[in-house]
């Protein structure tokens, strides 16, 4: 059996192809850069808080007034916790914590990578349906402190916003599809 197709119907196949093409990659591309988007807003609150507590060592490392600046900033519903890494000796560890007892007082290689590199390590995380991120940061202080500070976001408030901004964009890329093949068949 063979099957001829007319140069009308093969046009309206070849349109609709490459216009669903470029709908889905632009929808795509367009989540993926809201994506980035919205790592970067909690970033930057990390570089900030960063910021504000490399004023705070700067100015004192008493135990009273660097913890009552942690409960302070803790006070946040987006922040889980925060914890802050000292290097003395060639060790860092950590030393002033928003938890009521430390799980681990030596820093990770996460912790050990941002004071190496001085930059900012992102660490997404996904359990139980709850999104979490940590952000870390190097210590940038004018009085000879080394070490970082963990910030733990809770993104999922967030998270869920987003992904509900994502379903709709999709949905009205796919209605769009629609649209324009129904609009085609009548070619």
């Amino acid at each position: 059996m063979n099957l001829h197709f007319s140069i009308s119907l093969k046009l309206t196949i070849i349109v609709v192809a490459v216009s669903a093409s470029v709908i889905f990659s632009l929808t795509l591309y367009n989540i993926n850069e809201q994506a980035i988007s919205f790592e970067n807003i909690y970033v930057d609150k990390a570089k900030d808080t960063g910021r504000l507590f490399d004023i705070m060592f700067s100015l004192s490392k008493e135990d009273v007034k660097i913890n009552q600046f942690l409960e302070k900033i803790n006070q946040s519903k987006e922040i889980n916790r925060i914890d802050i890494y000292l290097t003395e000796k060639n060790t860092t560890q950590l030393f002033y914590t928003t938890l009521n007892r430390a799980e681990n007082s030596i820093a990770n290689e996460y912790v050990n990578l941002s004071i190496k590199t001085n930059k900012q390590v992102k660490i997404p995380q996904y359990s139980d349906n709850h999104y979490n991120l940590t952000i870390i940061t190097s210590m940038n202080t004018s009085n000879n402190y080394t070490g970082a500070y963990a910030i733990h976001f809770s993104i999922d408030k967030s998270y869920k916003a987003f992904e509900a901004k994502t379903t709709n964009l999709l949905l009205i890329s796919t209605i769009s599809l629609f649209i324009l093949i129904f609009g085609f068949s009548f070619l």
